[in-house]
């Protein structure tokens, strides 16, 4: 898995955290500006949805195309739905497993709506996949 696509896991991961469902549901606009401030990666929308297919075929993700008919029968698109998939929460639980055995330590962050750098981020992500998977 390349990074882009590890970072658009990641990202939809702490999303549903935040909103506390268990779907994301950004624009792709949205998400290109989530993935330029936090992670660095600059890529155009067109890559970005080539990377959102890799990962619905690898089963890794789930989306829901929205759209309905609007006057004068036009087609009216709305953003879709991602759901991340059981392969991806256990890819994500394999990152947090090797953390934890090199030794990274990381304390919880206060919860905040934004994320003020990409290393926060980073941080919270890490404690949410230690939380998670250490009560069950």
């Amino acid at each position: 898995m390349d990074s882009t696509n590890q970072a658009i896991i990641q990202s939809f991961f702490y999303i549903c955290k935040q909103t506390r469902t268990g779907y994301v549901r950004i624009s792709q606009e949205r998400m290109l500006e989530i993935l330029s401030t936090y992670y660095g990666i600059d890529v155009c929308r067109r890559t970005l949805n080539y990377h959102l297919r890799d990962l619905e075929d690898g089963d890794f993700l789930r989306r829901i195309r929205r759209h309905r008919r609007g006057d004068h029968n036009q087609i009216l698109f709305h953003t879709s739905i991602n759901i991340l998939q059981k392969k991806a929460l256990k890819f994500l639980a394999s990152l947090a497993y090797w953390f934890k055995k090199v030794g990274w330590k990381v304390r919880c962050a206060p919860e905040q709506n934004l994320i003020s750098s990409r290393e926060q981020f980073q941080k919270e992500m890490l404690q949410n996949y230690r939380l998670q998977f250490n009560s069950s």
